[in-house]
């Protein structure tokens, strides 16, 4: 699982590669981004 998560994270630092090899995984890449900014968003209030 560790290792899954390096790997996103890695992925996240290469988003133009991400767009030109898998749109699904750049949506989902996108949606995780989304999903922590709303956390981020919810402790800051």
């Amino acid at each position: 699982m560790a290792s899954r998560s390096e790997e996103t994270y890695r992925d996240l630092k290469r988003p133009e590669q991400l767009r030109d090899c898998d749109p699904d995984l750049t949506k989902g890449v996108s949606m995780i981004i989304a999903t922590v900014s709303a956390e981020v968003s919810l402790r800051q209030e």
